[in-house]
Order: C-alpha cells, then structure tokens, then sequence
C-alpha cells in the first residue's frame, strides 16, 4: 500500500512539474475536432500573398507564451507569431460519458457543452472581424480558421523545453500575424532613448486606432493597452483580436471620445508617472477628437 501511495504521489509530482515546464502544451491543446463551418471562411489571397505566407511558415516556431485563447509559438526570424487555439478549453472528458449519465447531470454537461461551443465560435468571430475591419491595425497576416488540403505544410514547433513537435497546418485552426513589442516595453524603450517624438508619434497613432475601431462598429470587451496592444516598427497595433464583437452604436461619434477616454485612462496615469510630456500629448490627442 505504500509503495502504490508513493508511486501516485511522484505520478502526480512530475506530472505537475511537466507541466509548469512546458507551460502546460501539449499538441493535442491545439488539436480539434471541428467540422467545416462556411462563415468562418475568409476572402480568398491570391497567389502572391499565398507565396509570402508559404515563405513566412517555411521555419521552425519556438514557444513565446499563451493567452486565455491560444498558444503562441514565434518564428525563427522573430518576424511572425502563430497562435493555435487553446482547444482542450472547449472539451471535457465527460463528454464520452454524456449518454450515460443520469438526467440531471446530463442536462448541466450538456449546457457547459453548449457554452463551451458558443465561446470558441465567439472567437473565431472576432478574429474575423479583426481581419475584415482592422487587418492592418491587428498586423494579422493570415487565418485558418477551417481544415483544409491545400496547405499541404508541417513545420517544427518547440515546446517550452525544446522538445520538438512536428504539426500539419491543414488540420489545425491557427492565426499568422506579425510579431510586435508590447506597448508599454516599447514606450519605456523610446522614452530611454529620449525619443519623445517617436514616442509621441505612436501615442497620437494610438488615439486614430482606438477612433478607427469605433467608426467600424466594434466594441472591444477586453481593452487592455497593456497587454493586448504593441508598436510595430514604431506603429500601434492591437495585438489581441479575440474580444471584437460588432456593435453598431459604437460608430457614433458621440462615443468615441468616451470610449478612448476609458481605455486610455490608465495608460495617461503610467505615463504622468514617467514622462509628464507624454501623457500630456496623449490627453491632448484624446481631447481632439472628434
């Protein structure tokens, strides 16, 4: 009995040591057994931008993090990211076992199913929207959000601990998008180089972003400037496209400058802290808006 208590404590010891090493990835996270669903499709490329995306995924991806939605694997060249859904969320093991249980479990699995489901389309949907509206405020190259044949492309991703994983692109939903700095590391970065102008360039691009994402109709539940927004080469972006939903009260322009002001808030009291100059500007490029 001893022995048998011993081995399910080291078990379950190295199990959760695996997985605080690797962040807890697996390849069978991003694995799905999703079908084939027409309004997650997007417009089509045409053969050049399929010839750049083919040359962007022609190298291997390491580990970067995850997110609520996704893990997020960087490109060797550091130019690109590729993030796979987090689909283990979505699933429960019980889900084997729905037909078997008594009524009223049933109903309450088959009710966290059914959430479950409505959260990842809720997803898919928004990155779409992302694509479709702010493609270039979003730095998003590509999205599969579909199985599909015609990639025909397996590339190497390592893991957290460099263990190698060799995964097919046609059956994983995934999203290429450019690789950017975060927003708020990258201001510290010009605000040490005394590169206000720089600094500031970004913040008044910042304000039109925000403005942009309003006068398309969008409401965003997650606007966190911190951790869901970048510079990319000195320009704003919105790094986190999974929180868009479409809101068409939002493109009254009686919104929008609320809508800035409560997103941009906590941004002006970080930089007052560091650079009075800068917050400032920012303030001042809010209050402009109309």
């Amino acid at each position: 009995m001893f022995k048998i208590i011993l081995f399910v404590i080291i078990f379950i010891a190295t199990q959760r040591l695996c997985h605080k090493a690797t962040d807890g990835f697996t390849p069978s996270k991003i694995a799905s057994n999703l079908t084939f669903n027409p309004q997650f499709e997007t417009q089509a490329i045409d053969n050049q931008q399929e010839k750049e995306i083919r040359h962007l995924l022609e190298q291997p991806f390491t580990y970067l993090g995850r997110g609520a939605q996704a893990y997020v694997f960087a490109s060797q060249d550091g130019e690109v990211v590729l993030k796979f859904f987090r689909h283990h969320r979505s699933r429960t093991l019980l889900a084997n076992l729905l037909f078997t249980l008594p009524s009223p479990l049933k109903k309450r699995l088959e009710q966290s199913l059914e959430r479950r489901k409505i959260k990842q389309e809720k997803d898919f949907q928004s990155y779409k929207l992302a694509y479709e509206h702010l493609q270039k405020e979003t730095a998003l190259i590509y999205l599969h959000l579909n199985k599909s044949e015609g990639l025909k492309i397996k590339i190497p991703l390592y893991d957290k601990i460099g263990v190698y994983h060799l995964v097919d692109l046609d059956q994983m939903e995934f999203i290429l998008q450019k690789r950017a700095k975060l927003l708020y590391p990258a201001l510290e970065e010009l605000m040490a180089q005394n590169q206000i102008l720089e600094a500031k360039t970004a913040l008044s691009e910042l304000v039109l972003l925000l403005k942009k994402r309003c006068e398309e109709g969008l409401f965003d539940k997650d606007p966190d400037l911190c951790t869901n927004f970048g510079l990319l080469e000195g320009h704003p972006i919105q790094i986190d496209g999974g929180r868009f939903t479409q809101d068409p009260i939002r493109k009254d322009p009686a919104i929008y400058k609320p809508e800035i002001i409560r997103i941009s808030d906590r941004l002006v009291h970080w930089l007052g802290e560091r650079s009075p100059e800068l917050s400032l500007h920012l303030q001042k490029e809010v209050e402009n808006v109309n």
